[in-house]
């Protein structure tokens, strides 16, 4: 038998008062801060054979971080689709960020909305972005919405327009409406405040690691 060196008992006794403090400590949730909160449709698109982007462009009231992209989820039971969303600055056409929303219910879901996460992003006042979702399968039950009135949009979201644009691949919305118009496919959001920190379960993932790192009977 090897003998138990003391910095092996040091480190196991680390690893212990970390899982004990994270024990104690309550679990914190992420928050997340739709830009697009609420809408009643006026008219059920899920039986468009449409094929093609669709989103609504906007503006930022205050300087604001993005931390995910979403997708419209009819009845909230789970996408039956994955369902690609981008983000454009409208003013250079140029794509910020995109991401694929899993089918089923991987993505959080806040409101009638599923998300998935994306690299931080910076918005700006002064900037016009768009946002577009791509729907290639026809008559999906969780295709974009109609809706000419009762919105609600976060505060430090200002609404400018619909848009869309015919195509197989997920592309900037060229095709622009007028409010109170608007087609709700994709949405956007962002956390307040620092993103969680490790969760318990990965504490503890990695304090095994370090436990089969550190055996002294190997």
């Amino acid at each position: 038998m090897r003998p138990i060196y003391s910095n092996t008992l040091a480190a196991l006794a680390s690893i212990s008062a970390l899982s004990a403090a994270l024990i104690g400590a309550p679990a914190q949730a992420i928050v997340i801060d739709p830009g697009l909160i609420s809408f009643d449709i006026d008219c059920d698109c899920s039986n468009t054979s449409f094929q093609g982007t669709v989103g609504w462009d906007f503006e930022v009231t205050e300087p604001r971080t993005a931390n995910f992209l979403g997708v419209y989820d009819a009845d909230a039971d789970g996408l039956a689709i994955a369902t690609e969303v981008g983000l454009w600055d409208r003013d250079t056409n140029t794509l910020l960020a995109s991401a694929t929303v899993p089918a089923g219910t991987l993505g959080h879901l806040v409101g009638q909305f599923r998300y998935t996460p994306i690299p931080e992003l910076s918005l700006l006042p002064g900037v016009t972005y768009a946002l577009g979702a791509q729907y290639n399968q026809p008559y999906n039950p969780d295709w974009y919405q109609l809706t000419t009135s009762n919105n609600s949009f976060a505060p430090w979201i200002t609404f400018l327009n619909p848009t869309e644009f015919s195509g197989n691949s997920l592309t900037l919305p060229s095709n622009i409406g007028q409010p109170p118009f608007g087609i709700y496919g994709p949405n956007i959001a962002s956390v307040p405040g620092p993103l969680p920190l490790l969760g318990v379960g990965a504490a503890f993932g990695a304090s095994r690691k370090l436990r089969r790192r550190i055996r002294p009977f190997d």
